[in-house]
């Protein structure tokens, strides 16, 4: 059976599970903690341990289980393992890296999702990115194999990092209620459910008329552009387009502003969040 949690029983899910990501993020790992310098790896830096450990969690879900992993990503990875793994560094890398995958962690049977790293001979072996990420903040620099800071690109503190989110996936509708934040977040995503899994609907930054709805896949945001008119409760001609270029980009910005936000500031109180956790 199927039901939709509502009232209380939903508040206080909620709850437990802003209480149980606030304690992970104050206390992620031993000594674990936020440093003075950044952590910096190939053209990134991250400043807390929980903005280090978000980027590649978020990097981990992009892939399904066998997928190899992006070059781009592969960097980061690879750099994460090389200067931060807490032990056998060298007997990981063996013969040398081909690449990286995602696959089933077999220490803990098979229950987790993890990566993967492939040697050039095509052996495997898995490795955790929340111990090297844990390393890296325990430490505040590496102690080996020393590299110097890699330059940071034009502007890279006001652009959403590279990698972060899926391009693609968001649509803008229009013809909604004129005043900004009027219109029914859930009603929306109840409209637009029949396209694909709905992550996140923004009914506050898009102007007034009009709302982002971001997917979380790229098929579901064009089977979403495609559909020729639109009508639903809120709006008899709903109009709906792909989101991209810096609209897109400042879109994703302001989402992972806001996360990052909450990550570094997780007390208060659950009621005032605009999204659940």
């Amino acid at each position: 059976t199927v039901a939709l949690v509502q009232g209380d029983e939903e508040k206080q899910y909620h709850k437990r599970r802003f209480d149980e990501l606030s304690r992970k993020c104050k206390h992620p790992g031993g000594n674990v903690k936020d440093l003075k310098e950044p952590v910096v790896l190939t053209d990134r830096k991250f400043q807390s341990y929980c903005e280090c450990r978000n980027f590649f969690r978020e990097m981990l879900r992009r892939y399904k289980e066998g997928d190899e992993v992006s070059s781009r990503d592969a960097d980061f990875l690879k750099e994460l393992l090389s200067i931060w793994h807490p032990m056998y560094y060298e007997e990981k890398k063996g013969c040398g890296i081909k690449g990286f995958k995602v696959g089933k962690d077999k220490d803990h049977g098979g229950k987790r999702t993890c990566f993967i790293l492939v040697r050039t001979d095509d052996t495997e072996d898995e490795f955790s990115y929340l111990k090297c990420v844990a390393a890296a903040f325990q430490r505040g620099s590496p102690t080996s194999r020393n590299k110097p800071e890699a330059a940071p690109k034009p502007q890279a503190e006001k652009e959403c990092p590279e990698g972060t989110f899926v391009r693609d996936t968001v649509v803008k509708c229009g013809g909604l209620p004129n005043e900004a934040g009027r219109t029914n977040i859930n009603k929306l995503k109840e409209y637009f459910a029949k396209y694909g899994d709905v992550g996140w609907v923004d009914n506050e930054t898009a102007g007034n008329g009009n709302a982002y709805v971001q997917f979380k896949e790229v098929p579901s945001a064009q089977k979403a552009v495609a559909e020729t008119a639109h009508t639903c409760e809120l709006a008899a001609g709903l109009t709906v387009a792909l989101v991209q270029g810096d609209e897109e980009k400042q879109y994703h910005k302001r989402r992972f502003d806001e996360l990052s936000r909450k990550c570094k500031h997780p007390g208060g109180n659950v009621k005032d969040l605009k999204e659940p956790v």
